[in-house]
């Protein structure tokens, strides 16, 4: 047989191999997105065996080509490579721009607005590193949640990057990192570093803010006068918003000025709630001096206090009026002191709105009708107009006639700015406006609340919404005291409970509709069809 007929024999396989290798240099170049070693050997290998094909039988490729079935099969082809090319297309941008959309009642598989801000302003790389072993039994559990979950913040930003190390291969790495436990995330930016347990959403983003922050401020909560702990405790306590804080970068420390004397100057904001015994007049002097000196207060009190601050708060304009608010439209239901905050008003602290909030044996504020000099108070949070202030601490009831009627203030935001530079007396033009000075005193700052019990353990513990939503306007107020950059505020995404509870006619129809009713359906369907073709 000659060389010539072999070769034309041979020629088909040739021409469908070479096919086959420019499908699969197709779906090499699909899965790799980029051009590698091996799709250009598969191109080569398909282009030779293709040429071998038209070379080896031009004659048969020619009648291909000219006849009634080529005519048919271009078509098919132009079509196949139509559908083919609207395949890539689409595979092309779904890579490019992945979109998810999370269906869940409380967006439980979407990142929160806060991580979001958060991730797409970084200005530095970040680094998260997920030690975890090949076995989910010792330390390899949850890998393919952390995988999801952090995808989701590669996606926001470049600056991300993030690998996984089993430290049973790499020891040497756990080491490194200093990971004694698995598994364990380990988040590093400019030399800090951060760990986390277990693959959450508010842990992550919180090691995040720390690792790029550059500073920690202090915030610390005054004692030594009945106020609630910052530890948990038999009594009032704040240790569960004291972790939150943790979490948000701010730091909670405890401050007794019958022992310091004195605000320490590291002091980023001083909390004082709800003193049961009156501050000597030395500890007056330091927090007055403190506040004089551009200082930052969270003052927080409650009805029928013992002190009511109003020595600390009078030259700001703002004091407390004592009695009980309760809010008859806007509140949990049989509960008119248990007040809800349905709506937040931007301005002074508030630059996003904030969840509804709850407050609890909350008293009014008193806004001067004419601020001191240089000083700016802004109303934050009001109850409703069907509100009224009780004045008798061992009343049971709204006495319309004695009580008096809302809306109060039940929270502010102030602001005392150093008084400006005058005009010289007599001159002739006006004095120019002074040069930035960067030793200047900052501006005083407080937020001043009616209600200490909505962030007590005791509220926050009780219901999780509640929890979260009262911890988040805490924490607007501590971030906008401490002045930090977007006051990103990191809140606690509580899961929702999806159970339904059903009463007994909704359990009886349901019992009917699905266990009688549709097989009778069914039923009579199957007889109607079976008498008719009868």
């Amino acid at each position: 047989m000659r060389n010539d007929d072999i070769f034309r024999r041979v020629a088909p396989y040739a021409g469908m191999a070479g096919g086959l290798l420019l499908f699969a240099a197709a779906g090499v170049a699909l899965v790799a997105g980029h051009v590698n070693a091996v799709l250009i050997w598969l191109l080569v290998a398909a282009g030779l065996l293709l040429i071998f094909f038209v070379a080896a039988d031009p004659d048969r490729v020619m009648q291909m080509l000219g006849g009634r079935q080529a005519r048919y099969g271009s078509m098919a082809g132009v079509t196949s490579v139509l559908f083919i090319g609207i395949f890539i297309f689409i595979n092309f941008f779904g890579a490019k721009y992945n979109q998810q959309w999370d269906f869940t009642k409380n967006g439980q598989f979407t990142l929160t607005s806060a991580t979001t801000t958060l991730v797409k302003g970084l200005q530095q790389p970040v680094q998260i590193i997920g030690f975890y072993t090949s076995d989910p039994n010792t330390g390899g559990a949850g890998k393919a949640d952390a995988q999801k979950l952090l995808a989701r913040y590669t996606a926001l930003s470049s600056k991300i990057a993030v690998s996984f190390v089993d430290p049973d291969v790499n020891p040497a790495e756990a080491t490194q990192y200093k990971v004694t436990a698995v598994p364990t995330l380990v988040v590093t930016s400019g030399g800090k570093q951060q760990q986390v347990q277990q693959a959450d959403e508010q842990d992550i983003t919180s090691a995040i803010q720390k690792v790029t922050s550059g500073t920690t401020p202090k915030v610390y909560f005054l004692q030594g006068h009945g106020e609630p702990t910052i530890a948990a405790g038999s009594g009032p306590s704040f240790s569960i918003l004291v972790g939150d804080l943790t979490k948000n970068n701010l730091d909670g420390q405890p401050l007794n000025l019958l022992t310091t004397g004195k605000v320490p100057g590291d002091a980023a904001v001083v909390v004082e709630a709800s003193p049961t015994t009156p501050y000597s007049s030395a500890e007056q002097q330091a927090l007055q001096s403190y506040l004089a000196g551009g200082g930052r207060m969270l003052v927080l009190s409650a009805p029928f206090a013992t002190d009511n601050l109003d020595w600390l708060l009078k030259p700001y304009g703002v004091s407390m009026d004592g009695g009980l608010v309760a809010d008859i439209d806007s509140s949990i239901s049989g509960q008119p002191q248990a007040v809800v905050i349905q709506t937040y008003q931007t301005g002074g602290m508030l630059t996003n709105p904030l969840p509804p909030g709850v407050y609890l044996d909350t008293t009014a504020l008193n806004v001067a009708a004419t601020a001191p000099s240089g000083v700016t108070v802004t109303p934050v949070a009001k109850t409703s107009a069907n509100s009224y202030l009780v004045t008798d601490p061992k009343a049971t009831s709204i006495d319309p006639t004695k009580d008096k009627k809302g809306p109060f203030t039940i929270m502010a935001s102030v602001e005392k700015t150093a008084p400006a530079a005058s005009a010289t007396p007599g001159a002739a033009a006006p004095t120019p406006a002074p040069t930035p000075d960067a030793n200047a005193k900052p501006p005083t700052r407080l937020v001043v609340v009616g209600d200490t019990a909505f962030v007590t353990d005791q509220l926050l513990s009780s219901n999780a919404q509640i929890g979260e939503d009262n911890s988040e306007a805490a924490i607007a107020a501590l971030k906008w005291l401490t002045t930090q950059p977007g006051g990103v505020i990191i809140p606690t995404k509580a899961p929702s409970d999806l159970s339904m509870v059903l009463l007994g006619w909704q359990q009886n129809l349901l019992v009917f509709t699905n266990v009688l009713f549709v097989p009778a359906l069914v039923l009579l369907a199957g007889l109607a069809v079976w008498l008719r073709r009868r």
